[in-house]
């Protein structure tokens, strides 16, 4: 078995990506193993809250993630006939600078805002990502959480230990359903185009 690590992360997506970041600035090592070759390849959602924006700044992306931001007439949400229809209906959602915090919420979709996160990422120190490499197995004592994970081009399985294990794998989540943490609440709230 190998030295037990700090924190091993599960998900290289906006939460894995800013735990990692958040833990390393810390000085707590950690590693971060995603089962895709790379962080999204599809826009997903689009918006990124104050607080969120506020970590960014600290970070010092938030001025990369700005140069890809959505222009503010973006930011409306619309309901139509057809695809290419009338406009039925339009919400806006520009909100206004909050007084208490030097930034405000930004409006770009996930897979840029994953490639920022993932260049700042680059730049800690104590942390690694494993692509290609997916969790096939969660135990736990009460000292250590073991995991088996699979390095999908090599087909090869290695064993890894923590002290603690962040499941940042989504809501279709191997963490949570491996341990038994049920979801709770409506399972579908809409469909979007």
């Amino acid at each position: 078995m190998s030295p037990t690590i700090p924190v091993i992360i599960i998900g290289a997506g906006p939460v894995g990506l800013s735990a990692s970041i958040a833990l390393s600035r810390q000085g707590i090592s950690n590693i971060v193993i995603e089962k895709h070759p790379s962080t999204s390849i599809h826009p997903k959602a689009r918006g990124i809250n104050v607080r969120t924006m506020e970590l960014c700044r600290i970070w010092g992306v938030e001025e990369q993630i700005r140069q890809s931001e959505l222009p503010a007439s973006a930011r409306r949400f619309l309901w139509m006939n057809h695809l290419k229809g009338e406009i039925q209906a339009e919400v806006s959602f520009i909100a206004q600078q909050e007084e208490i915090s030097p930034t405000e919420a930004c409006l770009l979709s996930q897979d840029i805002f994953e490639q920022e996160l993932l260049a700042c990422f680059k730049t800690q120190k104590n942390t690694k990502i494993h692509f290609n490499t997916r969790l096939i197995n969660v135990e736990q004592d009460d000292q250590l959480v073991y995991c088996e994970i699979e390095n999908l081009i090599e087909n090869t399985r290695t064993k890894i230990q923590c002290q603690y294990l962040i499941a940042a794998d989504g809501a279709n989540s191997f963490v949570r359903k491996k341990l038994g943490l049920n979801m709770n609440g409506l399972p579908i709230l809409g469909t979007h185009v």
